[in-house]
């Protein structure tokens, strides 16, 4: 994909603030659980990223010590930065559906789990570059290598993992609502509330995504990875998550008696209908004090 180096730093740097409005509404959220450490490391990276190619753009031809920069290494640093954070769609994926079933089971978030977090981070960012570092570049980078100073148009490539993620999603949807209308001598009311918390949640942009799919639609590589999308993937995996219902963006009312409500903000904690018992309440009321 070729694009122009004002639209490509204009998509960055609105990408880098759309990341940054996630990790603040979600604050409360960004150091209990894998999808939050690992927004704030690629909003960190994102913005330094910018940062670099917007003052190489602007300065046209820079000494910086031994190096000579200019704005062909605009579109080699934008051009790295897609290959590295296009192989992390499938990781990202896999350890937020780990994680979310670990906190489903265990609800108090530990040290020892935030540092593990930061971790497998760290490791993830470190494999892929190293990957992309040490392997031969089919790709041009640019459409014209010759003349560095005046290039205008950067040859953006992504990958295929994106895509490949969002189908997955989709299909898990699908497989859930079969499971729920199927299913329906079993218990399954906790995921169907959870299920359509989601869903009401995140209908437009599941509508996008799937028109975006059909369409075929050409996704700029520098914009797959982003707050929103990682949020989507947590959100998804909270909802299909046995035991769990730690939906992200969801709004609980406060008049539903099957509901018992913590201190942690966006966590509710579903019990059946059946449950609520005059035996089994005081239990359950001590179960919510201690998840206070």
């Amino acid at each position: 994909m070729e694009v122009s180096m004002v639209t490509l730093l204009a998509s960055l740097w609105m990408k880098t603030l759309l990341n940054w409005v996630v990790l603040l509404v979600q604050k409360g959220h960004v150091g209990r659980s894998f999808w939050g450490v690992f927004c704030v490391s690629l909003a960190l990276g994102d913005a330094l990223l910018h940062l670099s190619v917007t003052c190489m753009f602007l300065l046209e031809d820079v000494q910086v010590i031994t190096l000579h920069l200019t704005k062909y290494h605009v579109c080699v640093l934008v051009q790295v930065a897609c290959s590295v954070q296009g192989l992390l769609h499938w990781p990202v994926f896999i350890l937020s559906a780990l994680d979310v079933l670990w906190r489903s089971r265990h609800s108090c978030p530990s040290p020892m789990e935030t540092l593990i977090h930061a971790s497998a981070t760290f490791l993830l960012w470190t494999l892929a570059a190293w990957y992309v570092l040490t392997m031969p570049d089919p790709h041009p980078l640019t459409r014209d290598q010759d003349d560095h100073i005046t290039l205008q148009l950067c040859d953006v490539v992504g990958g295929a993992q994106s895509r490949q993620v969002a189908w997955a999603s989709l299909l898990m949807l699908a497989g859930v609502a079969c499971y729920i209308s199927l299913a329906r001598r079993l218990n399954t009311e906790q995921l169907r509330e959870c299920a359509c918390h989601f869903l009401s949640t995140w209908s437009s942009f599941l509508l996008l995504l799937l028109f975006i799919l059909a369409s075929g639609i050409e996704v700029p590589p520098y914009l797959e990875m982003n707050g929103v999308w990682l949020c989507f993937i947590h959100g998804l995996h909270a909802a299909v998550a046995p035991r769990s219902c730690a939906c992200i963006f969801c709004m609980h009312t406060q008049d539903d008696p099957r509901k018992s409500h913590t201190r942690l903000p966006h966590v509710c904690v579903l019990t059946d209908r059946s449950a609520l018992s005059a035996e089994t309440l005081p239990a359950q009321s001590l179960h919510t004090r201690r998840l206070a």
